[in-house]
């Protein structure tokens, strides 16, 4: 019954979402306990209303139930406090202070007292700890991120994140199949009854000299089916489900809410681990949890350079730093370990260059040093349904009939000092490349020649289709300019200059309406794509001891999904930056046994994950959030070294729709596509032993401990 009891409640739920009652669904959800609606948690976290978001918060957890709880509780009071120093209102902040923050410094008093005096300041920002503090409402969001986490984590929330899959209109159904019921058993039922007026009282046919058959009855319903007529059951028990029920699971669209799955564990599994508080009440006592990966600043983080770096923070104070054990990277050094498929795309001495899938996902298109271009792709069948790139199987090399080979004139150029560069038409219809001469524009179903342009010099380094319209691109050039050319037209509409060397790598945000481009000066420009304007300038940032070696990849940018942050790639780092406020949001440097420097990088297809190529070729599985170590691929998974042969990955393309697998393109002319081998096909972080592992870095061996899967967003 109480399953049942359950049942009832999230249809009622449903119901009163699609009547529009939303205070009654939102007083439902907090009264039964059932479902925490976190799409609404959010929309008041973000709006500010403090004292809903609690009074909500409180029909599913209070604040001394565990450590997860103290830790929404504390982020969502701590912020509240922020703001009312913000605002100037230092009542509030006092008030705030005394009545709701007071409860934690049970725990660290030193906390509280420090708390307390950012009332004397001015500006809280002045706190060395709190300089980096953005805007406030801006940042409600990137609090919200974190207690969405934490609300995954904690087990409170268990089965309750994800509402049901139910088909539209089932309470009205119910009601349907209930009268129809009733009209089975009414010994004097009519074949088209009148007299359903009510549903408070059973329904009876009166008298009737009329046929006996029996008719379904409906409950109107709008867009919705007329539900079946049922036969008489054995055993009625309570709320029986009907046979056409049974049938009909999961034919439904189900409303699901942000946090598709409840874990039991946090997401972000490769990152520094932290404990929650060890106790709340000094009367009672909480065993020890360990709870890693949630990504809160703290006062001596070392490289996150976010906006909210350094806000205090009770848990991270109260962490026993001498004895927690530490989350580490799983080191991955047999072939066993992963899927493996190697494509050998150029003669020797011929190394690659470029290396993109095609967008839907069916092939891998390389370019070469020599400016020849390959076009691998998959076969559907029975064992690849879907005829998508895997690490399963091989693919075909694609040859036209027409017998042409896709080839860059490469005429009077000096390889040696060539850029490769090429890109894709969102249809895969067209290739576009250049090798040190003019742009060609390929078919890329017969490998004929549409056309060329951009005679030289200056010579094309860096290739992109405007997203808005395929018959502009934005051409980088070695002489340091942007042009953005009409290939229709054939016209360059304009000139961007910004750079003082080469242009490594563009990438257009449809979003904000920007052009994000990088170059060999290591600096990072942001242009208008309305006015084709410069709006802002910015260098990497690097030390006297950081050099790149001749091995190194270009400067490169890429788009997260979001289209706001971005991706910059150079041999000495990975870092992660928003190009709306044009702020550092992360930062990576090689290190420990990823001490050589970076070759490549790439974002995974869901922008969780970041895969990046290093000189000695290994392989580097980062979370994308954090840049943390996920996974370390060592060279010997993926090469067969010959005597002295130095063999690395020069470039690295992400799956487009499976982001798990990615390729690398080598220094001998071939191309490996890699996926995971595990059951679950993900990359996994492991816990190692107690001892000899300290500060989250990457160790030489790894446990069979499988940490828990990550929260999606």
């Amino acid at each position: 019954m109480a399953s049942l009891n359950k049942d009832l409640v999230m249809i009622v739920l449903q119901f009163l979402r699609e009547e529009n009652f939303k205070e009654a669904a939102r007083s439902l959800e907090k009264e039964s306990g059932f479902y925490f609606n976190i799409r609404y948690f959010e929309e008041k976290v973000l709006a500010g209303e403090w004292d809903e978001v609690e009074k909500y918060l409180s029909g599913f957890t209070n604040v001394e139930d565990n450590r997860f709880s103290v830790k929404i509780y504390f982020e969502l009071r701590k912020h509240k406090y922020l703001e009312a120093l913000d605002r100037k209102d230092k009542i509030e902040a006092l008030h705030i202070l005394e009545n709701e923050l007071k409860v934690f410094s049970r725990v660290k008093n030193d906390l509280y007292r420090d708390m307390t005096l950012l009332l004397s300041l001015d500006n809280f920002r002045e706190n060395e700890h709190l300089s980096k503090y953005g805007n406030m409402v801006e940042a409600r969001g990137t609090m919200m991120m974190e207690l969405k986490k934490i609300i995954g984590a904690n087990p409170v929330f268990n089965g309750k994140l994800e509402f049901p899959s139910l088909r539209s209109a089932r309470l009205r159904t119910l009601v349907n199949q209930s009268l129809n019921w009733q009209h089975h058993l009414c010994g004097n039922n009519r074949p088209y009854p009148d007299n359903i007026k009510t549903l408070y009282t059973d329904h009876t046919c009166g008298l009737s000299k009329g046929s006996l058959a029996t008719l379904p009855v409906n409950f109107p319903a709008a867009g919705s089916a007329n539900p079946t007529s049922f036969t008489r059951p054995g055993v009625y028990t309570p709320f029986p489900v009907p046979a056409s029920a049974i049938s009909n699971q999961g034919q439904g669209q189900g409303q699901v809410s942000t946090l598709n799955r409840t874990v039991t564990a946090p997401a972000r599994l490769d990152m520094d681990e932290y404990q929650l508080l060890k106790h709340l009440r000094t009367a009672q006592p909480v065993e020890e949890v360990a709870f890693p990966g949630v990504p809160l600043p703290t006062l001596n983080e070392v490289d996150a350079v976010g906006k909210n770096k350094g806000i205090l923070n009770p848990v991270d104070d109260a962490v026993n730093k001498t004895t927690p054990w530490q989350l580490t990277a799983e080191k991955i050094d047999h072939p066993v370990r992963c899927r493996l498929v190697t494509l050998n795309a150029s003669d020797a001495g011929d190394k690659v260059s470029q290396l993109l899938y095609t967008n839907a996902g069916t092939g891998i298109l390389v370019l070469g040093s020599s400016g020849f271009q390959m076009l691998y792709k998959w076969v559907r069948h029975e064992n690849n349904p879907s005829g998508k790139a895997t690490a399963k199987e091989l693919p075909h090399l694609w040859k036209p009939s027409s017998g042409l080979l896709m080839a860059n004139d490469i005429a009077g150029v000096d390889l040696q000092k060539s850029s490769p560069c090429i890109a894709l038409t969102k249809n895969d219809s067209y290739v576009m490349s250049a090798c040190g001469g003019k742009v060609s524009v390929f078919n890329a179903l017969t490998y004929g020649v549409m056309t060329t342009f951009m005679s030289t010099p200056p010579v094309p380094t860096f290739l992109a289709f405007f997203p808005r319209d395929n018959n502009y691109v934005a051409v980088g050039m070695d002489d340091s300019t942007i042009h953005i050319y009409n290939v229709r037209g054939d016209e360059v509409k304009c000139i961007l200059k910004g750079h003082q060397d080469r242009v490594t790598g563009l990438a257009f945000s449809t979003k904000l309406n920007i052009l994000i481009s990088s170059g060999a000066d290591a600096h990072i420009c942001i242009w208008s794509t309305d006015t084709w304007e410069k709006k802002n300038s910015f260098p990497l940032q690097l030390t006297t001891s950081e050099s790149c070696s001749a091995c190194t990849g270009d400067t490169r940018v890429q788009l997260h999904h979001d289209e706001i942050q971005f991706l910059v790639s150079h041999g000495t780092q990975l870092a992660l930056y928003d190009a709306e406020n044009v702020d550092r949001v992360q930062r990576w440097i090689p290190q420990d046994a990823l001490s050589a420097q970076i070759t490549s990088a790439a974002f995974s297809c869901n922008s969780m994950l970041v895969y990046a190529s290093f000189c000695d070729g290994s392989i580097g599985i980062f979370d994308a959030e954090r840049l943390s170590l996920r996974c370390h691929l060592n060279p010997s998974v993926y090469l067969s070294l010959k005597g002295s042969q130095i063999v690395y990955s020069v470039v690295v393309a992400a799956h487009p729709q499976d982001p798990y697998q990615f390729a690398v393109g080598l220094t001998d002319g071939s191309v490996k596509v890699i996926g995971p081998f595990e059951p679950e096909g993900k990359w996994e972080v492991f816990k190692p032993p107690e001892e000899g592992f300290a500060n989250g870095r990457s160790a030489s061996t790894s446990t069979s401990h499988h940490a828990a899967e990550q929260v999606q967003r």
